[in-house]
């Protein structure tokens, strides 16, 4: 199934750069860290996205358009977070 994965990461990446050709070892460093790092930053922007929406976290929006996300220091948020860690559910389901 590993290969499955990976046929699919290269694939995406070359959707996305039709012209590009590279090397097994440029192929394995770049084009399958690229997809990685895709997928990595969508999932963290979903889990930030829930983790505002929970009252944990913030954002605040910088001229240049950027978003910095920063934690809630109410201290009731912190005790809320405890208790969700210490039981069966978590924050995302």
């Amino acid at each position: 199934m590993r290969e499955k994965k990976i046929a699919r990461e290269i694939l995406a990446y070359l959707r996305d750069h039709p012209r590009s050709g590279d090397t097994v070892e440029g192929v394995s460093k770049w084009w399958l860290m690229q997809q990685r790092i895709n997928e990595s930053v969508n999932a963290v922007q979903q889990v930030l996205s829930h983790l505002e929406k929970a009252g944990l976290i913030f954002e605040r929006t910088m001229p240049d358009g950027r978003t910095l996300y920063f934690a809630n220091t109410h201290p009731d948020t912190w005790e809320a977070v405890k208790n969700e860690n210490d039981s069966e559910g978590g924050l995302i389901n």
